[in-house]
């Protein structure tokens, strides 16, 4: 009686996951023993050597006399303190020109934001900036004559920078002004607890009025 030999157990693969060629890591494998007795090893090379550190390039300093060419706008009485900006920070010729050519629109644009925020302002803007103007440019007058030196240079300032519109400033001199009209007696009008008038000095003894 012949008997049959019984098949071979099967390996249960209900329930795994099938293996992903290119995304699962490959199988370990056992690398066949060399057949050389001599192991070779790959021998690292040495590490390159750092190339010698380049110096970083010095900064730029100032000259011993700066030569600025100055836009229309500015005048040699802006150079000292241009200049004196410019060596503070350590620039160079080059780079103080840069700064100055860029500063006749960099105030432009100030001033004109200054102007349009002056035209809008309640107090002074409007119908009323005319006004303003004028009282304004009564004080100024009056306490820094276009004709005096310190006169002279703030108004080349204020043009310069813009501040000249610059509305908080336009209302404290407006107000100065506005407060020096309303002080002036009318014409011909005895002033009280002031200079005499004409008339007084020449013609009467009595004192003035206190």
């Amino acid at each position: 009686m012949t008997t049959e030999a019984p098949p071979a157990p099967q390996a249960d693969t209900e329930g795994a996951e099938p293996e992903q060629l290119l995304t699962d890591a490959p199988a370990e494998t056992t690398p066949p023993a060399p057949t050389d007795a001599t192991t070779t090893t790959e021998e690292t090379p040495p590490p390159e050597k750092a190339d010698a550190e380049t110096p970083e390039s010095a900064p730029p300093s100032p000259p011993d006399a700066y030569s600025l060419v100055l836009p229309e706008g500015l005048d040699a009485s802006d150079l000292p303190a241009l200049e004196a900006f410019a060596r503070e920070h350590k620039m160079s010729n080059e780079q103080a020109q840069t700064l100055v050519n860029a500063l006749p629109d960099a105030y432009g644009a100030q001033s004109q934001r200054f102007r349009t925020e002056s035209e809008a302002h309640p107090e002074i803007g409007g119908t009323k900036l005319a006004q303003a103007q004028a009282l304004a440019n009564r004080a100024l007058d009056k306490f820094l004559p276009n004709d005096s030196p310190e006169g002279v240079a703030l108004r080349h300032g204020l043009e310069l920078s813009g501040y000249g519109n610059f509305a908080p400033l336009v209302v404290l001199l407006s107000r100065i002004g506005k407060a020096m009209a309303e002080d002036t007696p009318p014409t011909g009008a005895p002033s009280h607890g002031g200079e005499k008038t004409v008339e007084q000095t020449l013609y009467d003894n009595t004192p003035e009025d206190d």
